[in-house]
């Protein structure tokens, strides 16, 4: 059976039991329109969705070998969003101006003058019913802007 033919589980077993790259690549130049479209509308930039593309063929070739993938299109979407926006939260962190109004002793002394109200806000209400483990997770995720690996 030519390999062009072949699904992409029996391309996957073939890569994966041989290590044959050539497997590997058909099976991934089959999905790069979905991958770069996915590069695209993360990233917004033509140039860092082409590099992307090429980092989650790498990223790729690295994985399969730890993971078990049973739908191998929706692991490679997963993959390429992943990737897409860690890279993204990567380029879209703000760094800190120390000569920003915000950073100068008045501006700092200012914004401790205002008080948080004492019932919280609704978000922080919602993650007081979270498990500490969770409610940490989010904490540093979406307000320190850390990976799931830091």
């Amino acid at each position: 059976m030519a390999s062009e033919q072949l699904t992409d589980e029996q391309l996957l077993e073939k890569y994966l039991s041989g290590g044959d790259a050539r497997y590997l690549g058909q099976l991934y130049e089959r999905y790069i329109p979905m991958v770069y479209g996915v590069c695209i509308k993360i990233l917004r930039d033509r140039g860092k969705a082409e590099d992307a593309v090429m980092n989650i063929y790498e990223e790729l070739a690295r994985k399969l070998k730890d993971h078990e993938v049973d739908a191998f299109r929706g692991w490679l979407y997963v993959l390429a969003r992943n990737h897409c926006l860690m890279e993204w939260r990567k380029n879209h962190r703000r760094p800190v101006d120390l000569h920003d109004d915000m950073t100068r002793h008045d501006a700092v002394e200012e914004a401790f003058q205002y008080e948080l109200p004492q019932d919280g806000t609704p978000l922080e209400k919602c993650l007081e019913n979270l498990p500490e483990q969770q409610r940490n997770s989010v904490r540093w995720f979406y307000f320190e802007e850390k990976s799931y690996k830091e």
